[in-house]
């Protein structure tokens, strides 16, 4: 990356350095966790790479998005398989294979956005029950993140972020798995302990902090390609309550970002009537 900031003139961002993290403090995830987690970030990756690679021109671009696909390829599907092999991965639930093909007869289909307060809605099929699985997984992992990191974090405004960025995650993953088990569908569950009990951080806060953006923009990456998938209304609204938060969630995360001096400026055009005017 640095040679093709190199090659058009663009300064480097500065990112992180090796103060951002302390490799000598007690581990603060177990091994599970690690790889769990690692599974869940290149799963993203693949997403992000993909996207970066159609809108990229330069062969340059090409060449590293086209190589970064391939190696978060070849984790993903290693710690797959390890964590399939160890048991503790959790699988979607399976349906009742369908013995014919059949089609949607009635508007029915679509459902209402209150549930079966008023009348009764269909089942829910098995992409909704993939999706809403997937979600679930993912908030999990990233609820779990955020309580380790509540108990290594230095600032109190971080800190607080934080917990209420747990609370929200919480009451997502009850949303939903309020759903499922509406159906005696089974949620995603992880038996092992995932985080220790640590309290020297082994990362900066603005490193923690900078994470949390992240991971918060790929939930919403997550939500938004689950969304076209779904068809029953009332998980359609479910959906478009967590995206609400999501976005409230980015919004904070940036204004402290902003505040603690630690968002960098991307590269923007200039601005020609400020040009004009002075």
């Amino acid at each position: 990356m640095d040679n093709i900031f190199n090659s058009i003139n663009l300064p480097i961002p500065q990112g992180f350095t090796e103060k951002d993290v302390d490799a000598n403090v007690q581990p603060l995830f177990s091994d599970t966790f690690r790889m769990l987690y690692t599974r869940l970030m290149h799963k993203y990756d693949l997403i992000n790479y993909a996207k970066a690679l159609t809108t990229a021109y330069r062969l340059d671009l090409r060449n590293f998005y086209s190589q970064a696909l391939e190696d978060s390829k070849g984790i993903f599907q290693k710690f797959t398989d390890i964590l399939l092999g160890k048991g503790v991965l959790p699988k979607a639930p399976s349906i009742v294979i369908p013995d014919r093909v059949d089609t949607v007869h009635t508007k029915k289909y679509f459902g209402n956005f209150l549930g079966s307060v008023f009348t009764d809605q269909r089942p829910l099929n098995a992409l909704e029950i993939g999706q809403i699985y997937t979600i679930i997984e993912t908030d999990q992992l990233i609820r779990t993140l955020k309580t380790a990191y509540a108990q290594v974090v230095k600032s109190r405004e971080v800190l607080n972020y934080l917990l209420w960025c747990k609370e929200k995650l919480e009451s997502h993953m009850r949303k939903l798995t309020e759903i499922l088990e509406k159906e005696e569908i089974p949620v995603p569950v992880i038996s092992e302990v995932l985080v220790t009990d640590s309290r020297q951080s082994p990362y900066s806060d603005k490193l923690i902090l900078s994470h949390f953006t992240a991971t918060t923009a790929f939930q919403i990456t997550a939500v938004g390609l689950v969304m076209p998938d779904i068809s029953r209304k009332d998980v359609v609204l479910a959906m478009a309550g967590i995206t609400t938060d999501l976005l409230q969630i980015a919004k904070r995360g940036a204004e402290l970002m902003i505040e603690s001096g630690w968002l960098e400026r991307i590269p923007q055009t200039v601005n020609r009537e400020e040009l004009i005017m002075h």
